[in-house]
C-alpha cells in the first residue's frame, strides 16, 4: 500500500489540513515527516487527520512525533484527527505544564 499525504490551505489561509493515508513506516515516513513539517512552519495551525492509517510502524510514530515537536519549537497548533485507537497515547495533547 502506498502512503497519501496531502496538504490543504487556501490561499491566505493560516489552516492546514494534513491528511495521511496508507502504511505509515520507514518506506513512507521521509514524506509525511516533510508534510508536517512544512504545515506547520508556514501555517498558524494545522489540523492532522490520521483516519486513513492502515498500519503504522516505530518509524511512523517518530514522524508524528517530529512534526509535533516542530509545532511546539514554531508556537504552532497542531490538532490530531480520527487517531487511531493504537496510536491515541501517542498523538493526545500533553498535560499542562
Amino acid at each position: 500500500m502506498e502512503i497519501t499525504t496531502t496538504v490543504v490551505a487556501d490561499t491566505g489561509s493560516r489552516h492546514a489540513l494534513v491528511t495521511v493515508a496508507g502504511e505509515l513506516d520507514i518506506l513512507t515516513v521521509p514524506d509525511v515527516r516533510r508534510a508536517l513539517i512544512a504545515a506547520v512552519t508556514v501555517y498558524e495551525e494545522a489540523v492532522v487527520d490520521l483516519s486513513r492509517i492502515a498500519f503504522c510502524d516505530c518509524a511512523g510514530l517518530g514522524a508524528l512525533i517530529s512534526g509535533r515537536n516542530a509545532a511546539r519549537r514554531r508556537g504552532t497548533r497542531l490538532h490530531w484527527h480520527h487517531i487511531p485507537y493504537h496510536l491515541n497515547g501517542c498523538c493526545a495533547p500533553p498535560a499542562p505544564a
